[in-house]
């Protein structure tokens, strides 16, 4: 049985595109808090452009990071951060627009630069989640291992049971062969005293008739004889 090779859970470009905008999206804020009055003159000239620069990478951050979440989610990263990154960068977007348009007090705006870092803390912790297609990749792959193993007991126990047969059969075989008794049973003849056997009987016989006449007492001599040999 062939096993399925994992698949990578690789981040997608559009994931980390993202998350990159994100990062340059807050760094920026993070850059002018950290210089303040330290700016040099011709940084500040630029400033403007840069702030213009930022904008842009903050449409791509907000919004990016939920159609990236919205997408992945889709392409099965799912988790309960999912969720909560799009609730997080939804209501980030939302109070951005109702600030800008008048619809929230001034002071409101000034909190949501942390919605870059609350947006960015929930969008790592969604990209960290595995992708469902892989946990169920990683899950038949396992069953695969466990039925090819369970598989592999079972001939072993298989094999096992015939060798033991086997060797009782041949155990059984030698045991038969070892009390097996050849037992030659040999005939005898009673004459008088003397006990003859057909082949000591057929002896006598023969030497009896290369002779003329046999009287009683050289047949007697004969038997004695046999017996005695």
């Amino acid at each position: 049985m062939k096993i399925p090779a994992p698949q990578p859970d690789t981040l997608t470009w559009w994931e980390k595109a993202s998350a990159g905008a994100l990062f340059v999206a807050s760094g920026l804020y993070a850059a002018e808090w950290y210089i303040g009055a330290r700016m040099p003159p011709q940084i500040a000239a630029a400033l403007p452009w840069i702030v213009s620069v930022g904008g842009l990478v903050t449409l791509f951050a907000i919004d990016g990071a939920l159609v990236s979440t919205v997408m992945g989610a889709r392409a099965g990263r799912r988790s309960r951060w999912t969720w909560i990154t799009i609730g997080v960068s939804a209501l980030f977007g939302a109070l951005v627009a109702l600030v800008l348009h008048g619809a929230l007090p001034g002071w409101v705006g000034s909190w949501l630069h942390a919605g870059f870092m609350a947006t960015i803390a929930a969008y790592l912790m969604h990209l960290s989640q595995p992708r469902q297609d892989a946990l169920a990749e990683l899950a038949s792959r396992e069953q695969a291992v466990a039925r090819q193993a369970a598989e592999l007991g079972k001939a072993r126990q298989e094999a096992e049971q015939i060798l033991a047969e086997r060797a009782a059969e041949l155990a059984s075989r030698e045991a038969a062969l070892a009390g097996r008794t050849e037992i030659v049973t040999t005939e005898y003849i009673k004459v008088a005293s003397a006990e003859l056997s057909w082949a000591d009987l057929h002896r006598l016989v023969d030497m009896a008739r290369q002779r003329d006449g046999v009287s009683m007492t050289t047949l007697r001599r004969l038997v004695t004889k046999q017996e005695g040999e």
